[in-house]
């Protein structure tokens, strides 16, 4: 199992402070049988600002210890970039990562208020032939009380990821209502953990995986375990359950 969104290298941003932290998610992740973790420090959020070059190092770094330590996970950079103005300029300029060199890229909108150009941002990161995939949608409150903008940015291309303790109920009852109706939607196309640290926002997945199993029934529950957003290309790819593929 990949873990797809995490925060799990050392003082990058508000994930892991320690390399000690860092090891203990790792350990907590293999536990419950995530083989890889995406390392996706916030980028260009006004507070922190990853620089891919420091990702992709800090990565090579994390999985020299974990190797050294005997823990069975491997670190992939990638980064949650927050959505702004700039965004198409720092995709062109090759300032982002996306997820492990990969066509996904971990978009975080901003909570409060959405761009009236939203979808045209996603129709433009589309028509750079990367696919966008929006983090942790049921929690951001626009999204969540509006069912048409979420459908829209669905067929201008999106893929949404969820955190698998939304359907658990980390998060409240509302973020958990509307984590489940995007899941019998087919709206949910990965989970992740968004896992800060090991005591606190940890890499749990076993729960939101069972609650996914049981919403959408074993078929489709199946398609979750070949998701994986670590290769070059996206041709002929099934892309998840309720995703229709559109041409950049």
């Amino acid at each position: 199992m990949i873990d797809i969104h995490t925060h799990v290298l050392p003082n990058i941003d508000d994930g892991a402070s320690t390399m000690a932290v860092s090891v203990a998610m790792a350990r907590m992740a293999a536990s419950e049988g995530v083989t890889e973790m995406v390392a996706t420090p916030h980028a260009f959020d006004g507070v922190y600002n990853s620089q891919k070059e420091d990702v992709i190092n800090g990565c090579q770094e994390l999985n020299e210890v974990l190797r050294h330590e005997g823990v069975p996970v491997k670190i992939l950079p990638g980064q949650e970039v927050h959505l702004t103005p700039e965004l198409l300029d720092n995709i062109d300029a090759r300032r982002i990562l996306p997820l492990n060199h990969s066509q996904y890229l971990l978009i975080e909108l901003p909570m409060h208020v959405l761009s009236q150009y939203l979808p045209e941002m996603i129709r433009g990161i589309r028509y750079r032939n990367l696919v966008p995939i929006i983090a942790h949608p049921e929690r951001n409150p626009v999204l969540m009380a509006s069912m048409p903008l979420v459908e829209e940015l669905h067929y201008g291309g999106a893929l949404f990821q969820v955190t698998a303790g939304s359907l658990d109920g980390m998060f409240g009852r509302e973020v958990k209502k509307f984590a489940t109706h995007l899941a019998r939607k087919g709206l949910v196309h990965f989970l992740g953990s968004d896992a800060h640290a090991a005591t606190r926002r940890t890499p749990s997945m076993a729960k939101g995986m069972a609650r996914i199993r049981k919403i959408t029934g074993e078929p489709i529950f199946r398609q979750y375990d070949t998701l994986r957003p670590t290769e070059a290309s996206l041709a002929d790819r099934d892309l998840g359950p309720g995703f229709a593929h559109n041409e950049a």
